[in-house]
């Protein structure tokens, strides 16, 4: 699952995410690549605004090329929302609201669990 993080009370819910990029005037959100950002595009309003933090992507005059850097972004109201592949930093989890995005994506199933001598398949308790 994707997970977005808001910052602020009013966002919840994807459907309050949504309704906010409605409203705008920020629509902007921020993907750590353009595979998430295109993951998502059926849930999301037409009218999102994508932020793409990675190294090297030309956002104009936002500076965001990172997980910390688009958990910044989100606290201090440049992005209305972000979304990541996993969970926030866990010193940033307080501060923000995750929710699941409600898509499910298919390069999970791709990523193999770390091998070792104890687990050569992998662990038994990955999800």
């Amino acid at each position: 699952l994707l997970p977005a993080l808001c910052f602020g009370r009013d966002m919840q819910t994807l459907e309050q995410l949504g309704d906010a990029i409605g409203r705008g005037p920020n629509r902007k959100v921020g993907f750590l690549s353009i595979a998430n950002a295109d993951a998502v595009h059926t849930v999301l309003p037409a009218s999102v605004e994508r932020v793409i933090c990675t190294s090297g992507y030309d956002n104009g005059p936002i500076n965001c090329t990172s997980t910390d850097d688009m958990v910044s972004l989100v606290k201090d109201g440049t992005l209305v929302a972000g979304l990541i592949s996993g969970l926030p930093p866990p010193d940033q989890a307080g501060y923000l609201h995750q929710f699941s995005s409600t898509v499910v994506s298919t390069r999970a199933m791709l990523m193999a669990p770390p091998n070792t001598a104890e687990t050569p398949h992998g662990p038994t308790d990955a999800a």
